[in-house]
């Protein structure tokens, strides 16, 4: 086994900050001053709200900024790879989903900046969609391990994948600068990643933005075989705007894509699970995409109704389209699915008392999201040279509408803490009529 062909051969990062320009990302929780390891960190995923991990009662793991940077990932489930509760599932080299505590799929949570990445297209099995979030924009990822339903819902059974994007912040009055551009590139699979972002900001108002290119070629197992087909490419761009209009209200206005243009599935294509032939002849996912429009509200109060109040609205576009052929069949089926979630949520913090961690806070708030499902398919005999529409993966204008209220508080009475929360949720699916079925709605 040859141990060098795992290693990447070149990494080139380089930073370039202008002027005064401050590195406005923040510090690592894993290095203090002077570099005595700091033990504590703020986590807003498990309670709903700003809270250090040392006053958490639930099992959190948090993957820094730090962490995401050495290890550069291809997909960002593998950041989770040994992780305490957690596992790392892939089929696809360019997909991996994470499995906590024996839990994946519709039973983990995943959300992006708060909103909710997953949809109707989400199943019990693992589902390769966390793979199409970026994983050179990303800031820190927080992975609640153990049911979180009353605070986030049911389908948080197994637990709650946070995944939260740069945000730059600038303290200076003036305007400041920052720029970054990061290439890798690994002999284990011939891959190259680049990274190109840049910030710009002053206090109260930033903007940043960033593109990344990846292109990853048949991967080298131990002892020099090559899994093939294994290559896929990723291309992926983000850009945020922050603006404070005053002490109590800010804005905040960002855009995510990314697009897999073609992605094999291997265990389709590769003899296993005791066969001595593929599959498949052809599996694809061609492409995978998610677009995703975000917008956040935050305000300030001075109310005894709340201190501290979040409006986001959201739109993501997902497209699972996949072109297959099953082996020694003329029929090569050509499939296109798409996923539109949109989704509004409102939360509010309200102190009882003076605004400090020791005093009860209440968290508060709704969700409403509703996902439409257009799903087609056409089987194409390369022989005869014929054509015919098929029955889609997914009932096609198909949606799922969903509704949340819930409300948590927390008391805290020097070393004891207590809390309790309450979660009322309603869905509603609809299913158009089809051949030999009629319509429902559920």
């Amino acid at each position: 086994m040859s141990l060098v062909r795992n290693i990447p051969l070149l990494v080139l990062c380089l930073s370039v900050m202008p002027g005064a320009a401050a590195d406005a990302r923040p510090p690592a929780p894993v290095s203090g001053k002077d570099g005595i390891p700091e033990l504590e960190s703020v986590l807003v995923t498990a309670t709903r709200r700003a809270a250090s991990n040392l006053d958490v009662a639930e099992a959190v793991t948090l993957v820094d900024a730090v962490r995401i940077s050495r290890e550069a990932p291809r997909v960002l489930a593998e950041l989770l790879r040994g992780q305490a509760g957690t596992f790392f599932q892939q089929t696809t080299p360019g997909q991996g989903v994470p499995v906590i505590r024996g839990l994946k799929g519709s039973e983990v949570l995943h959300l992006v900046d708060g909103m909710r990445l997953n949809n109707a297209f989400f199943r019990n099995a693992p589902s390769q969609y966390v793979a199409l979030v970026d994983t050179q924009a990303v800031d820190r990822v927080e992975v609640v391990r153990g049911s979180a339903p009353s605070m986030h819902g049911a389908d948080a059974m197994g637990g709650v994948v946070q995944v939260l994007t740069y945000e730059p912040d600038f303290p200076e009055d003036s305007w400041q600068r920052e720029g970054r551009v990061y290439a890798t590139f690994n002999s284990v699979d011939d891959s190259v990643t680049g990274r190109a972002s840049a910030a710009a900001g002053k206090n109260g108002s930033a903007i940043s933005g960033g593109f990344t290119w990846q292109e990853f070629g048949d991967r080298t197992v131990g002892g020099g075989a090559t899994v093939a087909p294994s290559a896929f490419k990723v291309r992926a761009g983000d850009l945020k705007w922050r603006h404070s209009f005053s002490s109590s209200a800010e804005l905040m206005l960002s855009a995510q894509v990314l697009d897999q243009p073609s992605t094999p599935r291997i265990d389709e294509l590769t003899p296993g699970y005791g066969q001595d032939r593929p599959s498949s002849s052809v599996y694809e996912f061609k492409p995978n995409r998610r677009s995703f429009l975000h917008a956040r509200l935050r305000f300030y109060s001075q109310s005894p109704w709340f201190q501290r109040m979040e409006l986001h609205a959201a739109r993501q576009v997902m497209i699972d389209d996949r072109l297959t052929q099953e082996y020694t069949s003329p029929v090569q089926v050509s499939e296109s699915n798409q996923s539109t979630l949109d989704g509004v949520t409102m939360q509010f913090n309200t102190a009882w008392g003076q605004p400090d961690m020791d005093q009860p806070e209440l968290v508060w708030g709704l969700e409403y999201y509703t996902d439409a499902i257009d799903s087609s398919r056409v089987d194409r005999n390369t022989g005869a040279g014929t054509s015919a529409q098929g029955r889609g993966r997914f009932p096609d204008d198909s949606r799922m509408d969903s509704f949340a209220l819930y409300a948590a508080n927390r008391w805290q009475w020097e070393r004891l803490m207590f809390e309790a929360g309450m979660r009322y949720s309603a869905f509603e699916v609809y299913l158009p009529a089809s051949a030999g079925v009629a319509a429902s709605r559920i």
